[in-house]
C-alpha cells in the first residue's frame, strides 16, 4: 500500500464504485477522450512550432505575439514543449508560469530549473542557460510619467523626445521606439 498506484487500485476506486457503480467504464471513456484531445493538441504544436519557435546558443526564442494570438490551451502546450525540449523537464507549474510571463513587460524573467531563464523581450520570449540570457538593455519604466509635448523628457535611464506635427506632415517611422498618435 506505499504505492499510489496500489492504493489508487484498492482504496480510492472501491471508495468511488460505492458512490457510482460504474466509474471504471466513466474513467476509461474520460482516458480516451483525453487521449484524443492530447493527439489534436500534439499535432497542432507541431503544426505551429516552426512559425512560432527558432533555436539557437543552446536556447529557444518564441515570437510572443504569434503565441498570444492562439489559443490558450495551445499556448500551454508549446510552452511545455519547450521546457522540455531546454530543459528537459515536464511541468505544467512551469508551462504557467511562462504564460503568466508572456503577459509581462519586456526585461522580465523566471528561473524555470538551476540551468534554465526564461525572459520576455520586446518581440520574443527566450530560453536560455542564465549565462547566455539577453540582458535588458534599457531599464523597464514603472508607473506613469508626465512627458513635455513638445519637447524632451527625462525618465530614468531614458531620453524621451515628442514632436507636434499635423498628420498629414508626419513623417512616417518604423520601429519599435517610435511611436505617432493622432
Amino acid at each position: 500500500m506505499r504505492f499510489t498506484r496500489n492504493r489508487l487500485r484498492r482504496q480510492t476506486i472501491p471508495a468511488l464504485e460505492a458512490l457510482n457503480p460504474s466509474v471504471r467504464r466513466t474513467l476509461v471513456r474520460l482516458a480516451r477522450t483525453a487521449g484524443r484531445d492530447a493527439d489534436f493538441l500534439e499535432a497542432a504544436v507541431a503544426e505551429h512550432w516552426p512559425q512560432i519557435v527558432s533555436s539557437g546558443g543552446g536556447g529557444l526564442r518564441l515570437r510572443a505575439e504569434a503565441l498570444k494570438a492562439l489559443h490558450p490551451a495551445l499556448q500551454v502546450r508549446l510552452l511545455l514543449r519547450a521546457c522540455r525540449d531546454t530543459a528537459g523537464i515536464v511541468g505544467q507549474g512551469r508551462a504557467e508560469a511562462a504564460l503568466r510571463l508572456l503577459h509581462e513587460p519586456p526585461g522580465k524573467s523566471i528561473q524555470l530549473s538551476a540551468d534554465w531563464l526564461l525572459s520576455t523581450g520586446h518581440r520574443h520570449l527566450t530560453w536560455a542557460k542564465p549565462e547566455d540570457a539577453p540582458s535588458a538593455p534599457y531599464t523597464t519604466l514603472e508607473g506613469l510619467h508626465r512627458l513635455n509635448i513638445p519637447g524632451d523628457t527625462g525618465l530614468p535611464g531614458w531620453r524621451v523626445s515628442t514632436a507636434l506635427a499635423p498628420i498629414e506632415d508626419a513623417p512616417r517611422v518604423d520601429g519599435p521606439w517610435h511611436v505617432q498618435l493622432d
